[in-house]
């Protein structure tokens, strides 16, 4: 079949970065080198842990760097095996540093191949990695923040939702909390909020986290599952045929969610307090080495003079 890739593609080896979660549910970080690039996916070789399609996974190419779902794996018996195609979940962001050609009609004739190299099915699963499959829940694509609270600590952090399940979501913020810690959160995306209990299982410095949610009340449930089949395109059910999930006992002293935090409200902030903070963040962002001082000021300004418009 002609034309069903959404941009052409071009031959480029480039060592990238890659992290996420493998196999067994541990997090990994190794290096790759891609085989070929759109401006919106590619294809990388030499990465055998994952599980299969629907995993997400972070890639930083140089300094830039985005999170992409996989969408095929090679098959182990194939001359595909260790070769992965992955698509963008942040199709702003053009992380590879090379030209690349333009969006266009695509003439991409898909090549006659024996059912056992297919780059779209799946790798086959052992029985011991079924059985330690522990992700039920499709993930999706969401915007909005969240407001973050380790357990028992009064201060508070926010970071952005980059995708959300009925099980967890990922948070992304400059300086994520370890593996392990429990935390209270507050979401707010696509006009649903809700708060839980939760558990960081991933944690990926300068990117973010993965956190599993461990307890919430049955309100907060009912509107988290209606925003999770909200994006998933499937309509609301009624409230009769909401399906009951049973939340784990609370071990002894453990507080339930929101008992101790309720979100703060935002105020405004004095010219003097509002520059400080500007300072902060640009000093945190040059020792990172994400943005210079010139840069930074630039972007400012301009954002400054388009909200005078």
């Amino acid at each position: 079949m002609a034309g069903n890739r959404k941009e052409p593609r071009a031959p480029k080896k480039i060592q990238v970065r890659v992290w996420g979660m493998d196999a067994s549910d541990r997090s990994f970080q190794q290096t790759v080198t891609t085989v070929n690039l759109s401006r919106r996916g590619a294809r990388l070789e030499g990465l055998e842990c994952l599980k299969g399609p629907g995993e997400i996974i972070g890639i930083q190419c140089g300094k830039e760097k985005a999170r992409f779902k996989v969408v095929w794996m090679g098959r182990r018996d194939s001359a595909l095996r260790g070769q992965i195609g992955v698509e963008s979940l942040e199709p702003e962001k053009i992380i590879w540093g090379v030209d690349l050609p333009l969006p266009r009609p695509d003439h991409y004739q898909a090549p006659q191949i024996l059912s056992a190299e297919d780059p779209f099915a799946p790798a086959p699963q052992t029985s011991q990695t079924a059985t330690e499959e522990r992700r039920k829940s499709e993930r999706y694509p969401c915007g909005g923040q969240a407001e973050v609270w380790r357990v028992g600590e009064k201060a508070s952090f926010v970071g952005l939702i980059a995708d959300i399940s009925e099980g967890g979501c990922y948070i992304q913020v400059m300086s994520p909390l370890e593996e392990g810690a429990r935390i209270e959160v507050a979401i707010s995306t696509d006009g649903t909020t809700f708060r839980a209990l939760g558990e960081v299982r991933t944690s990926h410095p300068t990117m973010g986290m993965g956190v599993a949610f461990i307890r919430m009340s049955d309100s907060d449930r009912r509107a988290l599952r209606k925003l999770v089949r909200h994006l998933a395109g499937l309509p609301d059910l009624p409230e009769a045929a909401q399906p009951a999930t049973p939340e784990p006992p609370v071990s002894p002293g453990e507080p339930e969610p929101w008992a101790a935090h309720q979100p703060t409200p935002a105020r405004s902030l004095e010219p003097f307090e509002a520059l400080a903070a500007l300072e902060t963040l640009l000093e945190l962002l040059s020792r990172k080495g994400l943005v210079s001082r010139e840069e930074f000021w630039a972007a400012l300004e301009k954002a400054s003079q388009a909200s005078r418009h």
